[in-house]
């Protein structure tokens, strides 16, 4: 539940700052729809030095650090990385590339064993589909 929180408040956020959001759904059934949306939440847990997503690549969702610590970085020409810096929970990353259908602008690499829930594009999708009957634009 503490997932569905984090993300309601963050997404009320983004509305708040007039930032893009491509959604379908209308506001006020949006905090439905993200109750709806915890029944499909995936569980994932990553052991320290492993990679949970790299910078350039698509996302496939959204992740929130639920336990642990995650260190995002990007990596220069010669491949050495520079430290952006070091999350830990609660922290939703990756949202602004999914929701603007970006690349990611880093890379995220588990600092120590961490636990996140993740949310796929297509729970998503199949969730507001069946709730709300809407479509993307």
């Amino acid at each position: 539940m503490a997932s569905f929180r984090l993300l309601s408040d963050h997404l009320e956020q983004m509305v708040r700052k007039k930032r893009k959001m491509k959604t379908a759904i209308p506001f006020p059934k949006l905090k439905k729809y993200l109750a709806d949306l915890v029944q499909v939440e995936e569980r994932l847990d990553y052991k320290a030095g492993q990679t949970i997503f790299y910078e350039g690549h698509y996302p496939y969702g959204v992740y929130v650090l639920r336990k642990g610590r995650i260190r995002l970085f990007t990596k220069k020409e010669n491949e050495v990385e520079e430290l952006l810096k070091i999350v830990e929970p609660p922290q939703i990353l990756g949202e602004e590339a999914f929701a603007e259908n970006k690349s990611f602008g880093y890379s995220a690499k588990a600092e120590t064993d961490v636990s996140i829930s993740f949310f796929s594009r297509a729970s998503m999708q199949a969730e507001k589909g069946r709730k709300y009957e809407v479509k993307d634009e």
